[in-house]
């Protein structure tokens, strides 16, 4: 998988943001940006829990619920549970927001 911003090849998509959000890409493509297309793709409501007491915002599975801070994390967390694997794939909330995050960084 390639970097849109840099061309560095990566493993996984998971791989690909967490060198963004690391703000080591040559790109300038940083965690907010991330996070701010994350936000704008119409799956949205799928994957971000922004019900939290304090105001912020957190990713959520969709299938098992867990949480996570970071966008990267719950995309490795996609890729390594086998039964929320699904999600990241074809027509999953998160194979579209992949796509979307492609698109809006290139």
């Amino acid at each position: 998988m390639e970097c849109c911003g840099c061309y560095k090849t990566f493993k996984s998509f998971s791989g690909v943001l967490i060198h963004l959000e690391s703000g080591g890409c040559s790109s300038n493509i940083t965690e907010d940006d991330l996070d701010d297309l994350a936000r704008e793709c119409y799956q949205s409501r799928k994957y971000i829990n922004d019900e939290l007491e304090d105001g912020g915002w957190l990713y959520t599975c969709t299938h098992c619920v867990s949480e996570f801070s970071k966008l990267s994390a719950l995309y490795q967390h996609a890729e390594d549970v086998p039964s929320c694997s699904y999600l990241a794939k074809d027509h999953g909330c998160l194979a579209k927001l992949e796509r979307f995050i492609s698109r809006n960084l290139e």
